[in-house]
């Protein structure tokens, strides 16, 4: 059995608080665009870009990093799934249910 950790027993046992974990997701970020910038195009990529984004809040710019990693895989069930997140928080309700309704047709166990 594997326990996911939440951010709170991760910040309890390494002794860090709020800003430290928003730093390392700035710093996430500032990794990945070098790395999209010298290997352009790949699709984990993106997506990875696009779940930094998401944990800093920068929504559109999630949004436009998992349309890029579906651009280069249109088949990435997984990649609709956090793009139907996204939409939902951001109240795009129609764009949610037209990625839900894409991931469905790519995994029906989603």
């Amino acid at each position: 059995m594997s326990v996911k950790k939440t951010f709170e027993e991760y910040g309890e046992k390494f002794n860090l608080t709020k800003s430290s974990y928003e730093n390392l997701y700035l710093q996430a970020y500032e990794d990945i665009q070098k790395s999209i910038y010298i290997k352009k195009d790949t699709e984990s990529s993106w997506t990875n870009k696009g779940i930094i984004c998401n944990n800093l809040k920068m929504h559109e710019e999630d949004i436009e990093s998992y349309s890029n990693a579906l651009n280069i895989n249109p088949n990435n069930d997984i990649v609709y799934g956090y793009r139907v997140k996204i939409y939902q928080d951001m109240g795009k309700t129609e764009l949610s249910k037209k990625d839900y309704k894409k991931a469905l047709e790519l995994n029906e166990s989603v």
